[in-house]
């Protein structure tokens, strides 16, 4: 309890008045005036007392000194403990570090000696000896102790190329004081030359007395020598835009073990169009497996395509050789070699182009049984002219319908499907100027019955040829364009209002009365013809006499309404090809008394719309029959009898 300091000014104030009347009488006593005032009182028997002559002012002074004075030394003697404390255990953690760690020569890991015997280099695919000894130089033995050898990415087993290593374990158990242990292994490393590859060597080990396990690490890094096998890529320098390309790789075994299923793969540039390959790509138009190669064996692969493009342009196509990822075949799991390859395109000597259905893309999308209109567009890049011209144009597919070709100024040669011109059939074609062009037409279409198939597709092959003359010797000049006719998904849209069939039971007067409620179902449908579609979606309103009475069938259909304007929307997403899907919904409808006469609409327009991945295009349809009002046309019960609106 803090000390009453008002009681203690009490008193202080009683003893400096009781100070002052003393003074008073002590005055009065020695003053000249004084008269002694005698009284025959008895005796007085002294009694000793014993006066404190200092008035009380130690015990003020003493009481006056606050409790807090001593609590603060308490606290300082119990921090400077404390202080102590940290410092001591700090400390022992620093002398237990240097103990084990430091220079004591107790136990440290720089008393442990990791040496690793290893070629700085090595040939890719080629067996790799890593020897590893180990010495401890402490006082102590190394206790429970194992060896971890990694080798990171492109390690394989040297008995088993097919298996990856990445990092390998043994236990070597205690290593003595003084003791060495002496390790040998074996990797093969896979990459591309030059390449460097990190050998980590981890000892764990634990001490007498402790449970913690202690670690010392050395690393080294190989260089690879060589790829195991190399590739050579031969083909032009130059190539003509729109002239066939032929590029041939030749693959090399370099190792002296059997390099097992190794693949390629190439990576075409932009404007490349794949026409075909010997032999056959396993994956796609750019993978192929290369089966087991023998030491000094190699494989050859051909490829052909066409390049796209401005004259000028290069265009670099990158082998990559190596074995299969083990999640996935269809990728290089580690690379041993990769080959870049750079042409440059150039004008061709006679420029060809084909224009079908008013396109000039690579790819063009028609409707299945639609004529395409097919312009042949040439010119003369020559600084000379051009004789004795022919061209020649090849549709080739399932989907073309032979009966449908149609020729201006050419011939159709029905037995192998081609389209001829010549000098004989067309007068421009004797001579072509310098810099001077033409064009030739004909038409074709597609079978009908292609909607009935899975991504329908059909190419169109144009080549021209002729003569030039260069340094007084007469040369053929050639060129040729390819391109691809896909037949677009057809989609179609529907819509019914029932009344008798449908998931909904419904009520009400059929035909309608004038203020009297009658519900109805409406059926939205969607059709797809031959390509998957995606983002499908179906759109229609209500009008505001119809109201949403919030009842679907499908219940797992995406259906949503929009009571502000009435809005529905069906999110169909995919719709596959030849698929079909619908989606019923209910609605009411209270006519009023100036719809008396009259068969209401109730929906309004319905839109369709999806994209067709095959193609890249978006489709947009509507409904063929509009058939939206209460008259129930689509309803057999009632055959177009649903309506008008009758009066109450």
């Amino acid at each position: 309890m803090p000390p009453d300091y008002s009681k203690k000014g009490d008193e202080s104030e009683k003893s400096k008045q009781m100070k002052s009347r003393l003074e008073a009488l002590e005055d009065s006593v020695y003053s000249p005036r004084f008269k002694e005032n005698r009284q025959n009182d008895a005796p007085i028997r002294s009694v000793p007392f014993a006066v404190r002559r200092d008035w009380n002012q130690e015990e003020e002074k003493k009481e006056s000194v606050p409790e807090t004075v001593s609590s603060r030394n308490t606290y300082a003697i119990l921090k400077q403990i404390l202080i102590g404390s940290v410092v001591l255990f700090f400390a022992s953690l620093g002398v237990a570090a240097y103990v084990f760690w430091g220079g004591s020569n107790i136990i440290s890991t720089k008393n442990i000696l990791i040496s690793l015997n290893t070629p700085s280099s090595v040939a890719g695919g080629e067996k790799l000896p890593v020897e590893i000894s180990i010495i401890n130089q402490n006082n102590v033995a190394l206790l429970t102790a194992e060896v971890l050898v990694e080798y990171g990415d492109g390690g394989r087993e040297p008995e088993d190329l097919s298996k990856e290593l990445r990092r390998y374990r043994e236990a070597i158990g205690p290593i003595e004081i003084n003791g060495n242990i002496n390790k040998k292994y074996e990797v093969v490393f896979f990459g591309e030359e030059g390449e460097s590859k990190e050998i980590k060597v981890t000892l764990e080990y634990r001490v007498k007395g402790s449970n913690a396990i202690f670690k010392k690490t050395e690393t080294q890094l190989v260089s690879l020598s060589s790829a195991p096998v190399s590739v050579s890529v031969e083909s032009a320098k130059e190539i003509s835009v729109g002239d066939e390309a032929v590029f041939t790789v030749k693959l090399s075994a370099n190792t002296s073990e059997i390099l097992n299923n190794p693949m390629i793969t190439a990576d075409f540039p932009f404007g490349f169009q794949f026409t075909s390959a010997d032999p056959r790509p396993v994956y796609g138009n750019n993978v192929w497996d290369l089966g087991d190669l023998q030491p000094g064996s190699s494989r050859t692969i051909t490829i052909r395509g066409k390049f796209g493009g401005t004259a000028g342009e290069e265009r670099s196509m990158r082998f990559i050789v190596g074995s299969k990822d083990p999640r996935d075949a269809r990728k290089i799991g580690v690379i041993f070699l990769a080959k870049t390859f750079t042409v440059t395109l150039s004008r061709p000597n006679i420029a060809l182009d084909l224009s079908l259905a008013g396109k000039r893309d690579m790819e063009v999308s028609v409707k299945a049984g639609n004529d395409i209109r097919t312009d042949v567009i040439f010119t003369n890049n020559l600084d000379t002219k051009i004789s004795n011209i022919v061209v020649e144009v090849r549709p080739r597919g399932t989907i073309f319908d032979r009966n449908s070709v149609s020729v201006t100024g050419g011939f159709y040669r029905s037995i192998d499907g081609t389209v001829v011109w010549d000098q004989s059939t067309a007068k421009s074609l004797e001579e072509l100027g310098p810099g001077e062009s033409g064009s030739l037409t004909f038409s074709f279409s597609t079978l009908r019955s292609a909607i009935g198939g899975r991504t329908p597709t059909m190419t169109v092959e144009a080549t021209i040829t002729g003569n030039k003359m260069s340094e007084g010797e007469i040369g053929q000049i050639r060129s040729t364009v390819t391109k691809t006719v896909k037949i677009a998904s057809e989609m179609s849209a529907s819509a019914k209002i029932l009344y008798s069939t449908g998931p909904f039971s419904n009520t009400g007067p059929v035909p309608p009365i004038a203020e009297q409620e009658t519900t109805y179902t409406v059926m939205l449908g969607v059709t797809n013809s031959t390509n998957d579609l995606s983002d499908v979606q179906v759109v229609t309103s209500l009008p505001i006499y119809a109201t949403w009475l919030n009842k679907i069938s499908p219940e797992f259909e995406v259906l949503k309404y929009n009571p502000a304007g009435g809005g529905i929307v069906w999110d169909v997403n995919d719709l596959g090809a030849g698929e079909t899907r619908e989606v019923y919904f209910q609605v009411s409808f209270l006519p009023s008394i100036n719809q008396i006469g009259f068969s209401p609409d109730l929906i309004k327009e319905v839109r369709a719309s999806g994209y067709d991945s095959f193609t890249g295009t978006t489709l947009q349809v509507s409904p063929s029959e509009r058939n939206y009002d209460i008259r129930l046309v689509d309803d057999s019960a009632y055959s177009s009898k649903g309506g008008p609106v009758k009066r109450n």
